[in-house]
This record gives C-alpha cells, sequence and structure tokens, in this order.
C-alpha cells in the first residue's frame, strides 16, 4: 500500500450543510460541496414543496434548464447561489441566517433542506 500525501490542510470540512443567509443567498459548505461532488455543476434549479416546508435543489451542467441559477464557487469554502426571488416568491424567511442539514433524496433525486429542523 502507497502513502498518499495530505495538502488540505486549510480546508473546511465537515457534516454537508445548507445555509439560508439574511442576504437571499443560499450556501452550502465545502463538507456539501465535497459529500456530493456540487463541484461538477455550474447551476443549480430550486424547487420549493409548501406542504412539507422544504427545499428542493437539482445540480445540473445545463445553464439553460428553466430556473438556473449560477453557482458561485469560493475558494476552499464552498459554494453559493443567489436565491432572493426564489425565497420571496414562495416567502421562506430569510430574515436572519439560519444553516441546516443537507441530504440526498434518492427517489426525488433532489437534494434536500428541511426548513422545519434548522441548526441551533
Amino acid at each position: 500500500m502507497a502513502f498518499v500525501k495530505f495538502t488540505r490542510t486549510r480546508a473546511r470540512i465537515g457534516t454537508p450543510r445548507v445555509s439560508v443567509w439574511s442576504r437571499g443567498q443560499i450556501g452550502f459548505n465545502q463538507g456539501a460541496v465535497d459529500e456530493f461532488g456540487i463541484n461538477k455543476f455550474q447551476y443549480a434549479v430550486l424547487y420549493y414543496d409548501d406542504e412539507t416546508n422544504r427545499i428542493g435543489i437539482e445540480f445540473t451542467t445545463d445553464g439553460d434548464a428553466k430556473g438556473a441559477c449560477k453557482l458561485a464557487f469560493r475558494k476552499n469554502s464552498g459554494v453559493s447561489i443567489s436565491a432572493v426571488a426564489f425565497l420571496k416568491i414562495f416567502k421562506i424567511d430569510y430574515s436572519k441566517t439560519r444553516k441546516f442539514d443537507l441530504r440526498h433524496d434518492d427517489e426525488s433525486g433532489y437534494y434536500i433542506v428541511d426548513l422545519n429542523n434548522p441548526l441551533e
């Protein structure tokens, strides 16, 4: 077995999390980027389920997909998307920044943010 050199000493990694920021952006931590391979995509399409109060996110490379939002990559510290219109249309509170776990739903194929369960 060969040794592999560890070189990412400044990288932020950890549990995949998403934040809904008070400035109307949705941010994904580096743990989410690494766990779900978000860096392979350039866009996201957002969905909202008002019955369950959940956001569904579909990552894509298709910039022509209806509703596609450009991903903004931050060096070794995650990804964000501008979502003011989305948050306003669906009346999702973004008056203060809140964090949530991010999980993948195999049935729908979406990455799910359960707005009923913010993290402390």
